[in-house]
């Protein structure tokens, strides 16, 4: 998984990072409501 700190100033890399650990926590969270 790429980290924003390691492409300084490039910011398209950070929100996809942010975007694929908010997706990664939904995943992890609606498992653990179902199970």
């Amino acid at each position: 998984m790429f980290c924003g700190r390691h492409f300084p100033g490039n910011g398209h890399i950070q929100r996809i990072d942010k975007a694929v650990f908010l997706l990664f926590f939904g995943i992890n969270a609606t498992l653990w409501v179902l199970l």
